[in-house]
């Protein structure tokens, strides 16, 4: 099971787990860029850009901006988190330290890191594969 984290006050969503999103972008990202792709290409055929593309071009520049923001927050976020819990552990002596138990500690707080960092990346490439699943591309006339 994931971990809950807080998006926005009132909002909590559980992480999948960083294999599992590695895996679903795996699959998706590539679908998201053919599209893309084709998009752009058959949009440079068209002397004027059509509003649809327009909108499209510039919501993908947008997504882009703003996930990467979210995951930069996260990432800081969650790795301030992982310090201060461990710190805690080590001055409590709750950890009961050993060298091999502080490693698998900060492995483990460091996949969390990741998980956490790349979980806005993940919601966005899903939430664009969805859309443009549905989305026809307009064949040049």
């Amino acid at each position: 099971m994931g971990t809950v984290f807080a998006l926005h006050p009132g909002q909590r969503r559980r992480a999948r787990p960083l294999p599992q999103q590695l895996a679903e972008l795996a699959l998706v990202v590539p679908q998201v860029v053919a599209h893309r792709s084709a998009r752009l290409a058959l949009a440079a055929a068209a002397t004027p850009l059509s509003a649809r593309d327009r909108k499209e071009f510039q919501l993908m520049h947008s997504e882009k901006t703003e996930a990467f923001a979210e995951a930069w927050v996260a990432l800081w976020w969650q790795a301030a988190l992982a310090q201060q819990q461990l710190m805690l552990a080590l001055m409590t002596g709750a950890a009961r330290a050993t060298p091999w138990s502080v490693a698998l500690d900060c492995m483990r707080a460091g996949v969390q890191v990741l998980g956490h960092g790349l979980a806005p990346v993940h919601r966005q490439a899903m939430a664009n594969a969805r859309r443009l699943r549905q989305t026809p591309l307009r064949l040049l006339k």
